[in-house]
């Protein structure tokens, strides 16, 4: 496992690890695997039940200081910019499968979001309607 370097502009980052391995033996190697801390290391917060998983996509300007802020407990997972987003979260869910939540942190503008290499909006959102539906059964 490999820390990612805190964030020297924020006194509250979290020591992010990465754990790409697993992933990666799984044929995803363009999505890293971080951990939030836990409960123990953040006790003032409320206990959520459930399974969260979120996705930064990391042109986020300080998405390390974003990640520190996620809930305790919430898989988070890295986009890689340069391949396919929705193919990135596809694969993800498929392999971890069974989310109360999903959360998105990217880039967009009006009528679009950013998640990786692809452009979502509403002239390309038939061509991956198919996948997006699929997310809410994985």
């Amino acid at each position: 496992m490999k820390s990612i370097p805190k964030n020297p502009a924020s006194s509250r980052s979290a020591n992010v690890l990465l754990e790409c391995a697993p992933l990666a033996e799984r044929g995803i190697e363009s999505i890293e695997l971080f951990t939030v801390p836990t409960a123990k290391n953040r006790p003032n917060l409320p206990k959520k039940q459930g399974k969260h998983i979120a996705f930064i996509d990391s042109r986020v300007e300080n998405w390390q200081q974003l990640a520190s802020g996620i809930k305790p407990g919430t898989e988070a997972f890295l986009l890689n910019p340069t391949t396919d987003g929705i193919a990135q979260i596809t694969k993800t869910l498929a392999l971890r499968g069974g989310f109360d939540s999903i959360q998105i942190v990217a880039h967009g503008e009006p009528g679009s979001l950013q998640l990786g290499a692809v452009k979502l909006n509403s002239n390309s959102i038939e061509n991956c309607s198919s996948q997006l539906q699929q997310w809410q059964n994985l």
